[in-house]
Parts: C-alpha cells; sequence; structure tokens
C-alpha cells in the first residue's frame, strides 16, 4: 500500500496546485491485477484496485478545475522485473505466446498510451481506466503468471 497507493496519493496533493494552475492531468500507472482477483497476490491486487478507485476520486474532484486524471492498467509488459525472477527476455517470449495475442507487451505500447492520454487529444477523457494487456485479462492474472513463469 504504500508503494503502489500511498506514494500516488502523496505526490498527487503534491502536485495539485500546480496541474490545476496549468490545467494539467494525471497518469497513474494501476495494473490488470486491481481488476481480478488473483490467489498469492492478494496485497498487490488490492492496493492496485485502491489506485484505480483513488484516481476516479481525484478526477471526480478536479474535473470541475480543467484537471484530468486517468489509469493505465497493463498486464504482462517486458521489463526488469521478468528478469528480476530469472526469466530471460528469450523465455519471456516463447512464453508470451501462450497469451491471447500471443506476446508480452512492450514498454514503449504502455508509453505511447501514456503520451496519448497526456495530450490534448484525450481532453474529453477523465477518470478512466486503460487496459492495455495483450489480452491476459481475458484469462486472469493466475493463468497469466502460470504461463509466463512456465
Amino acid at each position: 500500500m504504500a508503494t503502489n497507493l500511498r506514494a500516488a496519493v502523496v505526490i498527487t496533493h503534491a502536485a495539485l496546485p500546480h496541474l490545476v494552475k496549468t490545467k494539467g492531468n494525471i497518469i497513474n500507472v494501476s495494473s490488470i491485477a486491481g481488476m481480478s482477483p488473483s490467489a498469492g497476490i492478494g496485497h498487490y491486487c488490492t492496493s492496485k484496485a485502491a489506485l484505480d478507485q483513488f484516481s476516479r476520486c481525484v478526477a471526480l474532484e478536479v474535473a470541475p478545475k480543467g484537471v484530468r486524471v486517468n489509469t493505465i492498467n497493463p498486464g504482462p509488459v517486458r521489463t526488469d522485473i521478468f528478469r528480476n525472477i530469472g526469466l530471460s527476455d528469450e523465455r519471456l517470449h516463447a512464453n508470451g505466446k501462450g497469451l491471447p495475442l500471443g506476446f508480452v507487451s512492450e514498454t514503449e505500447e504502455v508509453g505511447n498510451l501514456m503520451l496519448y492520454l497526456a495530450s490534448d487529444k484525450a481532453r474529453s477523457i477523465t477518470g478512466s481506466s486503460f487496459v492495455i494487456d495483450v489480452g491476459a485479462l481475458l484469462i486472469g492474472a493466475n493463468t497469466v503468471m502460470e504461463i509466463i513463469q512456465n
């Protein structure tokens, strides 16, 4: 909760005066784990679900001031987290073929979604969660982890 929720709460409250002045926006990075329960990582799922709800509440509070707040909810993305648990890029690539779209997302894809949401092209979007997960939410977090790790 300290990492996934409290940090976002503290940073949001610190940044809001500037964001109101500049009509900026907030994009919180959550996870599909906040949308689907998963055995063994309930604490993580709960913290991400709380981040999603916090983001919606803040979006409602600051919308009249011209500030937008959204979340991005990634599924499996090729990052150091997989290397840190002992998965090589080759194994991650091979295992990703078992996911609905047949691959693991790249960080650039999440970045592109973030750029869109931060731009004026998304000026009508607030209080929303955007899933970018190669279809992983369709099969559930536990199944995704079994596919990725095996």
